[in-house]
């Protein structure tokens, strides 16, 4: 689609539907992958806020701003539904939420990532005082605690547990929105070693 609120269908019909058709005459199945790191040119013109970089410099989006969650739930509610409606819809053994995915553009320095870790940091402990006294540490504040990821143990681990749990929240929040429209698919993701 050009626009948000479009939907274009034409690739699926001309392209993938006779796929699914070929597969399906030759009992081949098939794993939809999703590719939700992939959206169109339109979206960061027209929300230049969920632009992210991650450590190398690749510009993505910032898989949970709001803007970006409200987009892949309407585009999952779009196109899921038409996958299960297609006549060949059977092929699909399993819906691959991603590949080989990492959350690099969340650090200690991208802002928005400091506006979400605070925010589970507070919910997880209240106060910084409360971690500085688990942790056997003596952070000011979480912004200080934030600055020390790269050289403290304590706060590295306290931090990219936060990163996991939030790339663990964004793959269930896409599982939930397919399992909504289509209970019985198979979903999965596909894996890196590392990141």
């Amino acid at each position: 689609p050009q626009k948000e609120g479009e939907s274009d269908f034409s690739a699926f019909e001309n392209r993938y539907l006779p796929f699914f058709k070929t597969a399906w005459e030759n009992n081949v199945s098939l794993c939809l992958l999703l590719s939700p790191h992939v959206m169109p040119g339109w979206v960061s013109k027209t929300y230049p806020e969920v632009k992210a970089k991650n450590a190398s410099g690749f510009l993505g989006y910032e898989i949970m701003h709001p803007k970006m969650i409200e987009i892949l739930k309407s585009y999952l509610r779009t196109v899921i539904p038409r996958i299960k409606s297609s006549p060949y819809a059977s092929v699909i053994h399993s819906i691959c939420l991603t590949n080989e995915p990492v959350y690099s553009s969340c650090t200690p320095e991208n802002p928005y990532s400091r506006t979400l870790f605070t925010r589970y940091f507070t919910e997880k402990y209240g106060t910084i005082e409360r971690f500085n006294q688990i942790a056997r540490q003596n952070f000011k504040n979480v912004e200080a605690l934030l600055d020390a990821v790269s050289n403290n143990p304590a706060a590295r681990f306290e931090f990219y547990t936060f990163v996991r749990k939030v790339f663990t929240d964004w793959h269930r929040m896409q599982a939930e929105e397919i399992r909504a429209l289509w209970p019985e698919v198979p979903l999965h993701s596909k894996i890196m070693v590392f990141g």
